[in-house]
């Protein structure tokens, strides 16, 4: 065999590696290949077979949920899209408090089961912002979009983990990994070409670093 032969052999072998001939990772990869191409059904067919086998892939609900929105089908898209981020949580330590405000009906409950671990229900001290300032001086991390409480967080001198959808409010820029108004808050921005794939996935990693599995403080 030539010196050329043995390279396009070792290409062949690296593509073979690269991209797995059958699972959930080839089916992904198969599917948004075909979201990119704007064959919706095509791609919902194959997100749901990763689901089928890997319950808590973030990235194939966040998809599933992306083509539910396309396709007219909001409320679906919101659940999945939120299951992803629980999917996110699943991979950390802690304690897990809910502090979102006005929580549809057994969103909450929904959001736990995602996860697969116990959910604290706080949501109710968003009626007082005493309360509520106090929580956020105790929690080590705080994850959220721009709301009141990353104010009162920033308050108490510390930072949040604020989820960026495009197109990005004013107080938050347009790119960046940080918003200049809240000093050391990390941004996780949506891309208006890829969605929040490349988001959830930086957030699950600096959440793992940060509040590592088997910890026990408060997480959220």
């Amino acid at each position: 065999m030539s010196r050329k032969q043995r390279r396009a052999a070792n290409r062949r072998s690296r593509t073979a590696i690269a991209v797995p001939a059958h699972g959930p990772e080839r089916d992904l990869t198969e599917a948004v290949g075909h979201h990119q191409a704007g064959r919706l059904a095509a791609a919902e067919r194959l997100y749901r077979k990763v689901l089928d086998q890997d319950p808590a892939n973030a990235d194939a609900l966040h998809l599933l949920g992306v083509v539910c929105h396309q396709t007219g089908r909001d409320a679906r898209a919101v659940e999945l899209i939120g299951m992803a981020l629980a999917a996110v949580l699943a991979g950390t330590g802690g304690t897990v408090l809910a502090l979102q405000r006005n929580p549809e009906p057994g969103e909450i409950e929904r959001f736990a089961g995602s996860m697969g671990r116990e959910l604290h229900d706080l949501t109710a001290l968003n009626d007082d912002l005493e309360d509520m300032l106090a929580v956020m001086d105790l929690i080590d991390e705080y994850v959220c979009v721009s709301n009141t409480n990353t104010h009162l967080r920033a308050a108490r001198g510390k930072p949040s983990r604020v989820l960026v959808p495009h197109p990005a409010d004013y107080r938050w820029m347009d790119s960046g990994d940080e918003s200049p108004g809240f000093p050391g808050t990390p941004t996780y921005r949506e891309s208006p070409q890829a969605g929040w794939d490349a988001a959830l996935e930086r957030l699950a990693a600096d959440l793992a670093a940060a509040v590592p599995p088997g910890s026990e403080r408060p997480g959220r």
